[in-house]
């Protein structure tokens, strides 16, 4: 007999379940890879920005992971349970969301202003946070895809936006 005999679900459903806690799962090492990339870019901005602009984006990139770590607590505490479905979904596409719009905001906040060495900087902290989505995130599709429409998509446009020189075009080409 099969442990899952018991349980009246559909193959679908156990899959969306399985893909959930996947995601809810894997959570603790997308945090801990945000907050060090925002600490990093903040300590290396610190000398080109006003510090009132880095540390209000820094408590708005603080206020996104405690209300993820939030969800995850939850997930912690009470798992997933199918009636439960529909507002674990929601969260798993809000909070990568919120991430993006965050990592956006960076984005349009920091980089039409900074020279080649800063730009690649931040490239590379978003780039490497959605190649790192890809293999995160993506049991959960639509968490994969909030990420990518937000924070990876501004990305690029503001590279290809800004660019002046064809290290920053190859930038840009290599976002895509």
């Amino acid at each position: 007999a099969l442990a899952y005999d018991g349980d009246n679900l559909t193959p679908e459903e156990r899959l969306d379940e399985w893909r959930l806690q996947t995601y809810y799962r894997n959570l603790p090492i997308v945090l801990a890879g945000m907050t060090v990339g925002a600490l990093i870019l903040v300590a290396i901005f610190w000398s080109y920005f006003e510090s009132a602009l880095l540390i209000g984006w820094l408590c708005v990139h603080t206020a996104m992971v405690g209300y993820r770590a939030h969800h995850y607590l939850l997930f912690k505490e009470h798992g997933i349970e199918q009636e439960h479905i529909p507002m674990w979904r929601r969260q798993a596409f809000l909070g990568p969301l919120a991430g993006g719009v965050v990592w956006a905001a960076a984005v349009l906040l920091f980089m039409p202003t900074l020279e080649l060495p800063g730009r690649m900087l931040l490239v590379f902290i978003i780039g490497g946070f959605s190649a790192a989505a890809v293999g995160i995130t993506s049991s959960y599709l639509p968490s994969l895809y909030a990420w990518a429409l937000t924070a990876q998509i501004t990305l690029t446009l503001v590279t290809f936006g800004t660019a002046t020189t064809p290290t920053e075009f190859s930038m840009g080409l290599m976002l895509t």
